[in-house]
């Protein structure tokens, strides 16, 4: 028997299918058949939430406060602010919060596990080649370059390209009836693209998630130690120079010699001797950005300046590279509030489970990266933290929504 979940991940493979052949052919019309897919997906699910029989589902997540708080901001800051909403990241950043609460709802309705189901297996197989394949083509016809910066597959950057990954774990943990509980697959899901952030947030996702008290010590220990030794001896090889950087930004902010907020970008290059400026551009991005918010009027303070603002008002005319301030300046504290607490339930309900470890990942992510606009990968992980919720509280009670196989 083929449950919600399963329209879910047909829905989603078939998004991914229009994604890949408009990349492929270069197909403006195929592109804008996925923006009106996003729609239908979102339009079909619902309706399907809403219309499933009730069930038993033991007590209640707090998921429905959590957004209500978050669309009261996010509508008010729409309101406040219409000549400058950014239309279409506006309405991504509306649409993926919704599939929380589908993914509970659906998860009640799943009494067997959908992962045995041939069909099932074969989606999931391809909501993992189609992007690979497209970004191998890209990379022999020499579209990208595997370490550049740009678009990746058909994701904006590698970055979510890597989240996308992680995601893909989660939703495989709401398809299996045992989550994955491979090291290694979890590793390689957080280095797939080469992104060093992506793969710091599954490690610490996977100590939080599932490591013991004396390992996350010994860890923190290590790496205190560790960045104790590069700071006072930098190495130039293998992984290490993409950290060099970084200890070097870090001496410079400790020794004095720079103040973030008035430094240049062209002369931390030149202090630094290299562009690598990731790290220290965060933090002067974020505090440009807090300081633009900051001295903005009463009415910006309270609902936020506008989808989109942060990158139009900005020093460098970027977002912010952090979810959370992103949704604090353009949509206002209530809607930061709302998306916080919504996260911070997430974490909360499904608890220290090997099903956590790719939600925590994200969460963490969500920190130094844009992701919140990235429609497919935020809807597979909204309705995988729903489904995982939920799943984690029928445990807690005693009962379960499927079968055994």
């Amino acid at each position: 028997m083929l449950g919600p979940t399963y329209v879910f991940l047909a829905l989603i493979t078939a998004y991914v299918a229009i994604q890949t052949l408009a990349v492929f052919a270069s197909s403006g019309l195929l592109k804008a058949l996925s923006y009106a897919a996003a729609f239908g997906i979102v339009l079909c699910l619902a309706t399907m939430a809403a219309y499933l029989p009730e069930r038993k589902t033991g007590k209640s997540l707090g998921f429905g406060f959590a957004l209500a708080l978050y669309y009261y901001g996010f509508i008010a800051s729409a309101a406040m602010n219409l000549g400058a909403v950014d239309v279409g990241t506006a309405i991504k950043m509306a649409l993926v919060p919704l599939f929380l609460v589908i993914g509970a709802a659906f998860e009640t309705q799943n009494r067997f596990s959908p992962w045995c189901q041939p069909s099932v297996r074969r989606m999931f197989a391809l909501l993992i080649a189609l992007p690979l394949l497209l970004w191998f083509w890209q990379l022999g016809a020499g579209q990208v370059s595997f370490g550049g910066v740009g678009e990746v597959s058909i994701f904006a950057n590698r970055n979510n390209a890597g989240l996308f990954a992680v995601t893909l774990i989660a939703l495989l943990n709401v398809l299996r009836p045992e989550p994955l509980k491979n090291l290694l697959v979890y590793l390689a899901a957080g280095a797939a693209f080469g992104t060093l952030g992506v793969l710091l947030a599954v490690m610490t996702a996977l100590l939080l998630g599932v490591g013991s008290g004396r390992r996350i010590a010994r860890l923190t220990g290590v790496s205190t130690v560790g960045v104790g030794v590069l700071y006072f001896y930098p190495l130039d090889y293998g992984v290490f120079a993409r950290i060099n950087p970084v200890v070097a930004s870090i001496r410079l902010i400790v020794e004095g010699r720079i103040d973030i907020a008035t430094v240049t970008y062209g002369e931390l290059v030149r202090l630094l001797q290299t562009t690598d400026v990731s790290f220290i551009f965060r933090l002067k991005h974020w505090l440009n950005i807090l300081s633009v918010y900051t001295s903005a009027p009463l009415e910006g303070l309270v609902f936020g300046m506008g989808v989109g603002a942060s990158a139009r008002l900005s020093e460098v005319g970027l977002i912010p590279h952090n979810d959370y301030l992103r949704v604090l300046v353009e949509c206002g504290p209530v809607a930061f509030v709302g998306f916080a607490a919504t996260i911070f339930l997430i974490v909360w309900h499904c608890g220290r489970r090997w099903e956590s470890v790719p939600l925590i990942a994200v969460a963490i992510y969500f920190m130094t990266e844009n992701l919140v606009d990235n429609f497919v990968a935020m809807a597979i992980f909204f309705f995988c933290s729903g489904a995982l919720a939920r799943r984690a509280s029928l445990r807690n009670v005693g009962g379960s929504p499927r079968a055994a196989e």
